[in-house]
């Protein structure tokens, strides 16, 4: 004979847990076994208690970035540091993104920058959604993942076609003061017979900027250049089979001590170290990113 005791004890828990069970649960009869069905917590307050956070293409265009730190304005969790676009850095909950698991497109992304410059460099331009794991990342989420991750999504056509269209295109041009410079994109993408395509370059040029103090701070005009294309093709059984190739460079002169021997240290954003003066220096930081991805876009089970 069962022992009541144990089931009832799994009933209360499960009350508990999710009260919305709990009427359902007591109405059975505890001498026979009830099985719940699976539950998934997947509505957005309740992912972000979890310290999951999803930075969704509303967002990113009502953000309208021109740097990866406007992409996580208003974000508690997440923080970028550094003033030019080679020296940022991006936190989550103080965790630095070399201690991170960080993807772009699905690709994992290098960590062997030097400790003084970004290690992600990106455009913002064509982001669709960046997905943000705080604390230890889940095991599908990829090896290095330990303080959590960083998802970035680059869009597709069919996110900036309407329906029925079958190619477009899109020009920005912006600027600002205090070595923001000048910004300017343009996108080029298209979609037909299930194959779709997404042609992007930005360039974007500025000056040093200048500290709270009103003084220039050298080596951190902006100079970055970037390239994506991408190419998809999708079946009439919902086969996805996509590839991604993007070229990021920092071409600015940058602020740089040397090191021993012939060795030069690049460290942006830095100025009036004790350690001996700064050179400026004709730098260069490229970050090359390629994938091929699979899906099955209506995988049931």
């Amino acid at each position: 004979m069962t022992h009541p005791l144990p089931r009832l004890k799994l009933l209360t828990t499960t009350a508990l847990c999710a009260p919305f069970l709990a009427l359902p649960a007591y109405a059975q009869n505890l001498a026979e076994d009830y099985e719940l069905d699976e539950i998934r917590i997947e509505a957005d307050d309740a992912q972000t208690v979890l310290g999951n956070h999803t930075i969704s293409q509303e967002d990113i265009e009502q953000r309208n970035p021109a740097t990866i730190s406007d992409v996580f304005d208003g974000e508690s969790a997440v923080n970028a540091s550094g003033g030019a676009a080679i020296a940022k850095k991006v936190y989550v909950n103080g965790i630095e993104e070399t201690l991170l698991n960080v993807t772009i497109d699905g690709a994992r992304q290098n960590k062997s920058a030097f400790h003084h410059t970004g290690n992600v460099l990106i455009d913002p331009g064509l982001l669709k959604v960046v997905e943000v794991t705080s604390g230890l990342a889940p095991a599908d989420g990829g090896p290095g993942g330990l303080g959590g991750s960083i998802a970035y999504t680059t869009k597709d056509a069919s996110d900036m076609l309407g329906a029925g269209d079958t190619f477009g295109g899109r020009l920005t041009l912006g600027g600002g003061s205090n070595g923001v410079g000048l910004r300017s994109t343009l996108s080029l993408y298209g979609q037909s017979g299930g194959f779709d395509y997404v042609l992007h370059g930005a360039r974007h040029k500025g000056e040093d900027y200048k500290d709270g103090d009103g003084t220039t701070v050298q080596g951190t005009q902006a100079d970055l250049t970037d390239y994506v294309a991408k190419f998809s093709y999708t079946s009439d059984e919902g086969h996805r089979v996509a590839f991604s190739a993007s070229d990021t460079r920092d071409t600015g002169d940058r602020a740089a001590q040397m090191g021993p021997g012939p060795f030069v240290f690049i460290r942006p954003d830095f100025s009036g170290l004790n350690t001996g003066p700064n050179m400026i220096v004709d730098a260069l930081a490229r970050r090359t990113s390629y994938s091929l991805t699979y899906t099955k876009e209506d995988a049931r089970g």
